[in-house]
């Protein structure tokens, strides 16, 4: 039996907590990149990426993959359109 994949996107889930998840199965590295520091997140089975992130409501975040920044293919807003954060 193949296990489920994580929610995908950011997922806030109050007090400034959040569930975050991707699919990256060629990476070596995943974080969320916020307002400050780079959260790490881990690597679970079918190629995902999964974590619990500290960020604020409406907080502007990225995805670095392999150090590279990338938007969230499964953000729920897109305030400055699918080029911005």
């Amino acid at each position: 039996m193949t296990p489920a994949a994580p929610p995908l996107g950011v997922i806030p889930q109050g007090d400034g907590r959040a569930l975050a998840g991707v699919w990256a199965p060629r990476a070596a590295s995943v974080a969320v990149l916020g307002d400050g520091t780079p959260q790490p997140l881990e690597r679970v089975p079918g190629g995902f990426w999964a974590g619990d992130v500290s960020l604020a409501p409406a907080e502007r975040y990225r995805f670095l993959v392999d150090g590279a920044e990338r938007e969230d293919p499964c953000a729920r807003a897109r305030p400055e359109g699918v080029r911005g954060p």
